[in-house]
């Protein structure tokens, strides 16, 4: 199996419906890689448990999709703004004490607003965690738009990087493999909802 398989991690949505599971599900099915998906999330504990299983598969699951609620650097999964509250230190102090390799990893935030942080937040982040490339949106943004672009956009990615690889390496999911993808984005005509939404990705270059 290709190491491009997707792990979701999503927080209980106020509708049962708002899932973003299937769709992911049938993206990695149509490319032949691994899906795994941590669904109804509703605290911050429960996040960071599945944050923490996600370090024993990063081997095989080069994709972390977090889908949820955001803020300005942070996620919020459940109704207390306090205890279902997650930032990025949080997650930092995790990935970064597991010392987990991910610097072939991507890591997407399917959420309003957590790229919306000062450049050096996540040069900071990556630097604790290993992530070489960050990508999310920087607005509060419509939740079918933004779902209909993580595919178009998580679909581009793992098929350049599959195309990318031969029979005995596989292309790292890392900052040089995603300028490319920025340069593959930026022809593409659906490239522009993208823009619209405040996409954006950190990856140091």
């Amino acid at each position: 199996m290709q190491p491009y398989g997707i792990y979701c991690i999503e927080r209980e949505w106020e509708q049962s419906a708002w899932t973003a599971s299937p769709p992911l599900k049938a993206l990695a099915a149509h490319h032949g890689v691994g899906y795994c998906a941590k669904t109804g999330i509703s605290t911050g504990d429960a996040f960071l448990e599945a944050l923490s299983q996600w370090t024993t598969l990063c081997e095989s699951f080069g994709i972390l999709y977090i889908s949820s609620h955001g803020f300005p650097g942070g996620i919020t999964v459940g109704c207390d703004p306090v205890r279902d509250t997650v930032r990025l230190g949080q997650m930092a102090d995790l990935l970064e004490s597991a010392q987990v390799d991910n610097g072939g990893c991507l890591l997407h935030f399917g959420t309003c607003s957590t790229q919306k942080l000062v450049r050096q937040g996540f040069s900071d982040f990556r630097e604790r965690t290993g992530f070489e490339a960050i990508s999310g949106y920087r607005r509060d943004v419509d939740w079918i738009k933004s779902m209909a672009f993580d595919l178009l956009y998580l679909d581009l990615v793992i098929a350049t990087a599959i195309r990318s690889s031969d029979r005995k390496k596989h292309q790292p999911l890392d900052a040089d493999f995603m300028e490319t993808v920025v340069g593959e984005l930026e022809e593409r005509s659906w490239y522009g909802l993208g823009m619209s939404l405040g996409f954006g990705i950190e990856n140091g270059v």
